[in-house]
């Protein structure tokens, strides 16, 4: 995927991270949406949810206030926008998981071939390390890219770090949700 093409996806993982926050029950202008039974293209029975015009709404209002904000090079504006966002991430996080502080970063550099995800992932999961989210970030095939890797509790992080440094890569280790 072209840089430019990755970047508008961490825009828009932003937008929606940005109007995850307000909308819900206690927003009394916001229809919930329906949830209805349907069977996706492989032939997986599921669910979706359809939030309706409401939400659609909200959607092209902050893509629009992000194309204000940065054709007028409004710093402030785009540092409150992401402050709210992670803010809101971190809110749904709390909900997701029992104790969201306990989570750690475990940063891995990871050069791009064949079997490197699979070696990592392979290799915690050999020593019972639970792998609650990741995020691949790949820059180029000549750089590789940068895996995030979170992990409940510090102990599991250090284990995780000491675990892929003998394996030759460079780790880092930190809060996950830093405030």
């Amino acid at each position: 995927m072209p840089v430019a093409g990755k970047q508008n996806d961490a825009v828009l993982v932003r937008v929606l991270a940005s109007e995850a926050g307000p909308v819900g029950p206690e927003d009394p202008d916001v229809e919930l949406p329906e949830v209805v039974p349907f069977t996706d293209p492989g032939g997986h029975d599921s669910y979706a949810a359809f939030p309706g015009l409401a939400l659609e709404g909200r959607f092209v209002g902050a893509v629009g206030g992000l194309e204000r904000a940065l054709e007028a090079r409004d710093a402030g504006w785009l540092a409150r926008w992401i402050g709210e966002a992670g803010g809101n991430r971190r809110r749904l996080l709390a909900e997701a998981y029992e104790d969201p502080g306990t989570m750690q970063r475990v940063r891995v550099h990871v050069p791009d071939r064949p079997g490197v995800l699979s070696g990592i992932t392979q290799a915690l999961g050999a020593d019972k390390i639970n792998i609650e989210d990741f995020e691949l970030d790949h820059l180029s095939p000549d750089r590789g890219g940068t895996l995030d890797v979170l992990v409940a509790g510090e102990e599991a992080a250090r284990r995780a770090a000491d675990l892929l440094e003998a394996q030759g890569y460079s780790v880092i280790v930190s809060p996950a949700f830093e405030d």
